[in-house]
């Protein structure tokens, strides 16, 4: 770390901030004076950003403070090295400054005076509060004291306090230091940054750093990816999920880009400012990690009706903070976040925003493991198709119109899916990709009767209790197979069929490999089997189609269902 001496304007060197130091936070303007140009004390003075370091120095030897910390010049930027220290150690810096002073060179002096402190009107006029590097210049300091451009005092951050939560919606209990910042959602404090500028694209990610005592590599040249890249790291490193709360749905930009679990910028947090947590024992918050399909994770997913169609919903555990006294004025309402399965994860749902329900209003599933990923990486950037409009082989089970329905009631569907990866449960199908002449799909069918209602109840155990249907594209046609057992059939032969290996990707491959062999050899399937169980026989087919209505073949049949396969 350099520092000024403010007796000879010269640097000197220390590893570790031993020293007491006062700090400048200021704006930039052509002419600062640099790291080299304060090499050469003659030249620097003749510099229009000379008299901010002249002046730094005068107030810290008012005060008795010996040594000064001013950005224009204490970082050597010629080295990457230097710069990035710097910069990850910035919000450190100015914590552990003896004092900091805020120099707004566009602030008028008092027309009644010195030392009179400024109106919420005048300082709303100062380029400061628009910079996104002086956030945490505003945060991290215990101590500061603004002047306006005459070097006169015009307040401190004590008595300015309330004026500064008006002007830049940071809650006072945090600029006062009274609330520690890892007690404030990811997204309010991502909602601070909103409406500030920085030079450099990438700098809006690299100011906010400190806010979250994240640490990452400097790389100027990857524009809005730094932002997404801090984001990833404080996720993994906080667990917040209120980070996802962010919307642009006013940003007139593709369903793509609307479809990304990350902001591109902290403008799209704006609407974030009331945003809090509602994590803790009841919620704990997840064990959140990074890989090559993208943000993974365990929760419970939602399902809810809007605008009558059924959404999936992410639970983002935090609500709008109304009202006053740090009370909400509906505690129910929980924010969620609609979200679209695709074949290597979930996206953010590109025609719906963050929404408020209360939470009993949601449908919570089981807890499992999803990923939250880029559509890019579900659907190639390239492909005309829509993220919404996916290419899909349907599979739903309809019973016939003379079941009776008191019986079924007894009895619960038991089906089970492979590859369980491309299985949509909320739509029953099969996601397609542009790999879709490779897809096999296996479905285990079976109806069983819960045992404490029905005195007939018989587990799964036997052919006769289940079925399995095949499926899969040969030569862009939708075959599909229907077996009680597929390794007794006489028309194709799965040797050993094992189906605790279905969840093996490569034995799934095997199966489709003889499957699409056997059609193409012109074998004929059958189309129907029986399912037995606790006195219900019901006769399962399946047929290709929109409209299972026009097959009087398996509508007529007493107690029988239908697989009803759709290609979209």
């Amino acid at each position: 770390m350099w520092l000024i001496n403010c007796n000879a304007y010269l640097l000197e060197f220390f590893h570790e901030p031993t020293v007491k130091y006062v700090i400048l936070s200021h704006t930039w303007r052509d002419g600062e004076v640099t790291f080299k140009d304060i090499a050469n004390l003659d030249h620097a003075c003749q510099l229009e950003g000379f008299d901010k370091i002249r002046g730094t120095c005068a107030w810290a030897l008012r005060f008795g403070f010996k040594y000064a910390w001013v950005d224009t010049c204490c970082i050597d930027k010629s080295s990457s090295a230097e710069l990035s220290e710097a910069i990850n150690s910035m919000f450190y810096w100015y914590q552990k400054s003896a004092a900091c002073i805020v120099f707004f060179d566009d602030l008028p002096p008092s027309p009644t005076g010195a030392d009179t402190i400024a109106t919420e009107d005048e300082l709303r006029e100062c380029r400061w509060f628009t910079r996104g590097w002086t956030l945490q210049e505003l945060i991290a300091p215990s101590s500061i004291t603004f002047l306006d451009r005459t070097w006169t005092f015009r307040g401190d951050k004590k008595r300015l306090c309330p004026i500064l939560s008006l002007i830049t919606s940071i809650p006072v209990e945090v600029l006062s230091q009274t609330r520690p910042l890892d007690n404030i959602a990811v997204a309010q404090r991502l909602s601070w940054a909103s409406g500030r500028y920085t030079t450099r694209i990438e700098d809006e990610a690299y100011c906010l750093m400190g806010l979250f005592d994240i640490n990452m590599p400097l790389l100027y040249g990857e524009r809005e990816k730094a932002f997404v890249r801090l984001q990833q790291a404080i996720v993994q490193q906080t667990g917040d999920l209120s980070i996802f709360a962010w919307n642009n749905l006013h940003v007139k930009k593709d369903a793509l880009y609307r479809s990304s679990p990350f902001a591109d910028t902290p403008w799209n947090f704006g609407t974030c400012t009331l945003v809090e947590r509602l994590d803790g024992i009841a919620l704990p918050r997840p064990s959140v990690v990074s890989t090559s399909a993208g943000i993974q994770f365990s929760t419970s997913i939602a399902g809810r009706f809007i605008n009558r169609n059924r959404v999936e919903l992410l639970h983002l555990q935090c609500r709008v903070k109304l009202g006053t006294g740090g009370q909400s004025n509906n505690s129910n309402l929980v924010m969620v976040l609609p979200i679209l399965p695709t074949p290597r994860g979930y996206i953010r749902h590109p025609d719906w925003g963050v929404q408020q329900f209360p939470q009993w209003e949601l449908d919570f599933q089981p807890m499992k493991e999803i990923s939250l990923t880029r559509p890019e990486s579900a659907i190639s950037r390239n492909s005309p198709k829509d993220t919404t409009k996916d290419r899909r082989l349907r599979i739903k089970l309809s019973l016939g119109r003379q079941f009776d329905m008191d019986l079924l009631r007894y009895y619960d569907k038991h089906w089970s899916y492979y590859p369980t990866h491309l299985w949509d449960s909320g739509d029953e199908s099969f996601f397609l990709d542009e790999h879709s002449d490779v897809f096999f799909g296996a479905v285990r069918i079976g109806m069983r009767a819960e045992s404490d209602l029905d005195p007939n109840y018989k587990s799964l155990s036997r052919p006769a209790d289940q079925c399995w249907l095949f499926c899969c594209l040969v030569d862009g046609r939708v075959q599909v197979a229907i077996f009680n057992n597929p390794t007794n059939t006489r028309i194709i032969k799965f040797p050993g069929f094992q189906p605790q290996r279905l969840g093996n990707p490569y034995y799934l491959s095997n199966l489709g490999h003889l499957f699409r062999g056997a059609a193409r050899d012109g074998e004929v399937f059958p189309t129907k089997c029986s399912i037995k169980n606790g006195g219900v026989d019901i006769t399962v087919s399946w047929r290709v189609g929109n409209d299972m209505a026009d097959n009087p073949e398996s509508r007529d049949i007493p107690g029988s269902g239908y697989i009803h396969i759709l290609k979209t």
